[in-house]
């Protein structure tokens, strides 16, 4: 099949191609797959383009993209050149199921379609344009362009760095500004919710018209404030103290109380959540963001809550200390580095709060439970959750151990250490 059809020159097209059936032992990502999948494009001028070998996925699909160059008719030549089911992947050899077809052999097939290219190009399918006046949460999920001005603020690493240990991440320079989304062209209050007693006491007192606490100088209101999807989350003042007085999620937009629970923050059986995490969870059984989580760090233990109601969802255990970053996934990562000075020789290691086999999926292995995501309810060991580990064998020559000291995803880390002499960073 290609889509769209017709297209406009120079316009791409997907090329979908499949067999009448998945591979019988496909699991996960073991198992058989169809392969040597071929396409055999002729041009309206009688020029061939051969594209492949392509593999299958689980289904026994798979697809590429493809541009025409020219106005006219193209014939599309589907080719597939057998195979014997063997069990194994054709690349990874993980094993997949059982099946009585193993050792089956597989006949050739093609199959043929044809595409229409013209020279007007085809317009793109249609987009909801931004809103013009005040709008709320949450979005139709259709308007996929007010993307562009919406933003959350998720506190932690998401969007700020203090420059100390922190709750077990160590994090880098002050980065406090919002990188998402488009603020107020001018300031303006919305709406205002009372939280405790505030401005002139009253009454006959020893400093004539004194006015309560504002706490601003060491217990500061609004401690690790959250917002996500329309909503403010934050933890209440009690006293005179900036907090203790249960932990109220409002919206945005109204000051409306959402959900509040008293028994949540300093003090309380359950403690306050200090960042939040919106994770694109994408495998081959779901696609989307998990929901909205809240995390609460004790020690090297987070408690996760939901977002939407403020129930308990599940724990991760022993998490390490390390430099704290959030992917463009929504992950949470943290880079650990441990190195011996002694030695002269380490180790560093990406950590990772939604990594696979751990416990966090329906399942572990390779089979389809493990590519579903299944926290709820659990309390899961992260101890070993790493996505990467390697050793470092370079010489790090220094009084102190090296420390990370900033990182750009996916790019650069950037750390330091002191030298022997004369007490320098390098």
């Amino acid at each position: 099949m290609v889509s769209p059809n017709p297209v406009g020159v120079n316009q791409p097209v997907f090329i979908v191609m499949w067999l009448h059936a998945a591979p019988y032992t496909a699991a996960g990502i073991g198992g058989d797959r169809w392969h040597d999948f071929y396409i055999t494009i002729v041009k309206p001028d009688g020029d061939k383009v051969k594209l492949g070998p392509f593999i299958s996925d689980p289904t026994g699909s798979t697809y590429t993209i493809w541009t025409p160059d020219k106005v006219g008719k193209y014939t599309i030549i589907f080719n597939y050149t057998g195979q014997v089911l063997s069990l194994y992947h054709p690349v990874t050899k993980i094993p997949g199921q059982y099946s009585p077809f193993i050792n089956d052999t597989f006949l050739p097939s093609s199959a043929v379609t044809y595409l229409t290219v013209q020279e007007a190009p085809i317009p793109g399918p249609p987009t909801y344009p931004l809103p013009a006046e005040y709008w709320t949460w949450p979005i139709e999920g259709q308007n996929t362009e007010w993307a562009r001005i919406t933003s959350h603020w998720l506190g932690g690493a998401h969007i700020s760095s203090q420059g100390a240990y922190m709750t077990g991440v160590v994090v880098g320079p002050p980065n406090l500004w919002q990188k998402d989304g488009v603020a107020p062209s001018s300031p303006h209050i919305m709406w205002t919710m009372p939280i405790e007693f505030g401005g002139v006491v009253g009454g006959t007192t020893e400093i004539p018209g004194v006015t309560f606490y504002s706490g601003g100088s060491y217990e500061g209101r609004f401690v690790n404030a959250i917002v996500m999807c329309g909503r403010l989350y934050f933890e209440k003042p009690l006293g005179h103290s900036g907090t203790g007085g249960g932990y109220v999620c409002v919206d945005l937009r109204t000051g409306k109380v959402i959900w509040e629970r008293g028994d949540m923050g300093t003090g309380k059986p359950w403690p306050a959540p200090i960042k939040g995490q919106l994770f694109d969870y994408e495998s081959m059984n779901q696609h989307g963001v998990v929901g909205g989580i809240l995390w609460a760090v004790v020690g090297t233990k987070w408690i996760a809550y939901d977002a939407y109601s403020g129930n308990w969802m599940y724990n991760l255990t022993n998490v390490p200390t390390g430099f704290e970053v959030y992917t463009n996934k929504g992950e949470i990562v943290r880079y650990v580095l441990s190195y011996d000075t002694t030695r002269r020789s380490g180790w560093l290691a990406l950590w990772n709060n939604t990594q696979d086999n751990v416990g966090l999926h329906g399942g572990i292995g390779t089979g389809s439970a493990a590519y579903q995501w299944r926290p709820r309810g659990k309390e899961v060991d992260m101890s070993k959750a790493y996505t990467w580990n390697v050793t470092i064998t370079d010489d790090l020559t220094g009084n102190a151990a090296p420390t990370i000291y900033y990182v750009i995803p996916g790019d650069i880390i950037l750390g330091r250490q002191q030298r022997h002499s004369a007490g320098r960073w390098r």
